[in-house]
């Protein structure tokens, strides 16, 4: 089942632009895939002060969808 941005949401402290995930799929207990193409956003929510994502940029998006993947498994159903 593909698990869209809006859905995502659901799940998350966040909303755009700091909503990083747009979509997620194979779900299970041990594992998630998660996509995103918000890092060629220009301007990104996290670029510096020279335009450039810094690695605490990939920390983030690693932490949402952590936080998305927790979600999914503790209410064990997808997203409305």
């Amino acid at each position: 089942m593909l698990i869209a941005t809006g859905q995502i949401a659901d799940y998350l402290p966040h909303t755009s632009p700091m909503l990083l995930l747009e979509s997620a799929k194979l779900h299970d207990n041990t594992r998630l895939s998660a996509y995103s193409n918000t890092h060629l956003n220009s301007p990104h929510p996290l670029h510096n002060d020279h335009g450039h994502l810094s690695i605490y940029t990939g920390i983030e998006y690693a932490a949402q969808a952590a936080a998305l993947h927790i979600g999914l498994t503790i209410t064990n159903t997808p997203p409305q």
